[in-house]
C-alpha cells in the first residue's frame, strides 16, 4: 500500500501546481558561436519513458542536440527510492556522460557524491529540491535547479482567487492533495484565503464571498457527496485537477466552476472550458530545461557564467495560466507540451545557442533565467499567429 501511494505522489506532484514564448523575448548582446557542444553528454533522470509528458521533453532534448550538438541519455528514476535513482546515476556516468539533469530529489546527497567521484556536474529540472537543497548548494558539482512554476504557491492561489472575484462566485471550496506532501498547496490554499479575505474587508455585504474548510484528498477522486454537504457552493478551487473533474461530470454538477491547477487535455476537459465548467488550468514550460542544460554545459567547458550566483540555487519559471476556452485551445493546439513538436518551442536553434555561454561569449545568466520567467501563454498563442 505504501508503495502505490508513494507512486501516486511522485505522479501528482508532476501535475500538482502547474506540468507545461516567443523566440523575441530572448535577447542576446552578442552573436551565438555556432561551434557545436558535441563532447557535452547529459544523462537525464526522469520519472517515466513513455506519456505526452515525456514525449515533450524528447522533442525538446532533440532540438537542443540539433542546436547545439549536445547529447542526451535516459533513466527512469523514482521519487521515493534513493537507490533507484543512485543506481540510475551511476548508470550514466558509467555510460560517458558528463552531466546529469534530475527531476526528483529523493537520494541527492549521495548522488552528488557520486558526481563528485566521477567529475560529473548535476542540476535540477522541475524540482525546487526543497529537501536536500540546503545540504549540496554549496558543493560545486551541484549547479542548481529550475522548479515546476512557481517557487512560491501562494501566487497561484491569488490568481484563483482574482478570477473567482471577477465571475462574482460566492461560494468556494478548497481542495488539495496531502499539504504534508505538498507543501505548497498549503502554501496556494493561504494565498487564496488571503486574497479573499482582503476584498472581503471592503465589499458589501450581498458581495462578500464564503470560503468552505479545505478538504485534503489522500490520492482518490473527490466523493460526490461534497456537493450535497454544499449546496450553495458555486466554485472550487482545486489543486488536485484530475481527481476532483472527474467527480463533477459523473455527478452532473454544472452549476459549479473549477479553478485548478495542472493540465489535462482530454476531451472531457476541453468540454469543460468550452462549457465554462472549468476556468483556469496552469501548466510549466517545457522549454525551462534550458536552464540545467546551459549551466552543466558551460561547468563542463569551464565557461560559467560570471553572474551566476557563488551558491547554487532553485529558482522558478513563470506559470501558464490558461483561464478561458480560446486560451486553453490556442495552448492545446501551440504550446510544446501538447504537440511534442520542436516547430512550436518557444526558442529557436538561434535561441539555444544565444542562452548558453559556452556557445555565447555574451550569453549572462540574467538573461537566461529572464528568458524563464517571462513566458505566459500570449508567447504560445503569438507563436501560431
Amino acid at each position: 500500500m505504501k508503495k502505490i501511494i508513494s507512486t501516486l505522489i511522485m505522479f501528482c506532484m508532476i501535475f500538482s501546481l502547474t506540468a507545461c514564448s516567443k523566440s523575441s523575448k530572448v535577447s542576446s548582446t552578442g552573436e551565438a558561436d555556432k561551434a557545436t557542444l558535441s563532447d557535452v553528454t547529459i544523462g537525464i533522470v526522469g520519472y517515466s519513458n513513455s506519456g505526452t509528458m515525456y514525449n515533450s521533453y524528447v522533442a525538446f532534448y532533440n532540438q537542443i542536440t540539433k542546436a547545439t550538438g549536445i547529447k542526451f541519455k535516459f533513466a527512469t528514476g523514482s521519487s521515493f527510492d534513493e537507490s533507484a535513482n543512485v543506481t540510475a546515476v551511476q548508470n550514466l556516468i558509467s555510460s560517458g556522460c558528463n552531466g546529469i539533469i534530475m527531476t526528483m530529489d529523493s537520494g541527492m546527497t549521495s548522488i552528488i557524491e557520486e558526481a563528485e567521484s566521477a567529475n560529473v556536474y548535476v542540476a535540477g529540472y522541475l524540482n525546487s529540491m526543497n529537501q536536500s537543497l540546503s545540504k549540496i548548494k554549496d558543493n560545486k558539482y551541484f549547479l542548481g535547479t529550475v522548479s515546476d512554476g512557481y517557487l512560491d504557491g501562494s501566487k497561484i492561489g491569488q490568481k484563483a482567487a482574482e478570477l473567482v472575484i471577477k465571475d462574482n462566485k460566492k461560494n468556494v471550496g478548497v481542495i488539495t492533495y496531502p499539504h504534508n506532501y505538498f507543501p505548497t498547496h498549503a502554501q496556494a490554499d493561504k494565498g487564496f484565503r488571503v486574497a479573499i479575505d482582503a476584498f472581503n474587508k471592503t465589499a458589501a455585504e450581498k458581495d462578500k464571498i464564503t470560503v468552505y474548510d479545505s478538504q485534503q484528498l489522500s490520492f482518490k477522486q473527490l466523493d460526490p457527496t461534497y456537493f450535497k454537504k454544499h449546496p450553495k457552493l458555486d466554485s472550487i478551487f482545486g489543486m488536485a485537477l484530475t481527481f476532483v473533474y472527474p467527480t463533477m461530470v459523473s455527478a452532473n454538477v454544472q452549476n459549479v466552476k473549477l479553478y485548478a491547477t495542472a493540465y489535462d487535455d482530454s476531451d472531457s476537459y476541453v468540454k469543460g472550458f468550452n462549457a465554462g465548467t472549468i476556468g483556469m488550468e496552469t501548466c510549466s514550460n517545457v522549454e525551462s530545461m534550458i536552464y540545467p542544460v546551459a549551466l552543466i554545459a558551460n561547468a563542463i567547458k569551464e565557461t560559467q557564467f560570471t553572474d551566476k550566483p557563488a551558491v547554487a540555487e532553485a529558482v522558478e519559471t513563470n506559470t501558464v495560466f490558461l483561464t478561458n476556452k480560446d486560451e486553453q485551445k490556442s495552448f492545446a493546439a501551440g504550446a510544446l507540451f501538447v504537440s511534442s513538436d520542436a516547430k512550436n518551442s518557444l526558442l529557436s536553434d538561434d535561441n539555444i545557442r544565444s542562452l548558453i555561454k559556452a556557445t555565447n561569449k555574451d550569453a549572462t545568466y540574467g538573461n537566461l533565467v529572464k528568458t524563464m520567467q517571462g513566458w505566459s501563454i500570449e508567447d504560445i498563442k503569438a507563436k501560431q499567429k
